[in-house]
């Protein structure tokens, strides 16, 4: 590619991917998630994922949200933004909120897999197989 741009004009437009279209937003989630295990993704996983993207969370990944949810939380001090540890000062109300609820429902289990997906690389350190499903 850059020996094309060497012998002809070329004109650079970022144009934005993905924007809802479905197939593009699968495809994104589907190559984070096996960027994140560093290998092929098992068909369990992938039975996971495609659960979580039809907005059906089962209730093995809603768990899974939620423990990763208080585990986070209870790392939190609400201040520090780059401890490494936790919820940032501004996302600690919400997720403290998610985490002391006594179950989730798998809407709020979506909700917090969008919440949690900043936290994908601090999830990884605790929970892999979480980290690919947010």
């Amino acid at each position: 590619m850059i020996k094309a741009c060497l012998t002809h004009k070329i004109e650079w437009t970022w144009i934005r991917c993905h924007s809802g279209n479905p197939f593009q937003e699968t495809a994104d989630t589907l190559s984070r998630a096996a960027a994140t295990r560093k290998e092929n993704l098992e068909k369990e996983t992938l039975d996971r994922l495609a659960l979580m993207m039809s907005g059906t969370p089962d209730e093995n990944t809603v768990r899974m949200i939620h423990g990763g949810l208080k585990t986070l939380a209870a790392a939190c001090d609400g201040a520090k933004k780059a401890d490494g540890q936790g919820f940032n000062k501004f996302d600690s109300d919400l997720g403290k909120r998610f985490a002391g609820k006594k179950v989730l429902t798998a809407g709020e289990a979506l909700i917090a897999r969008e919440f949690l997906s900043k936290y994908r690389t601090q999830i990884a350190g605790f929970d892999t197989e979480l980290a690919l499903l947010v």
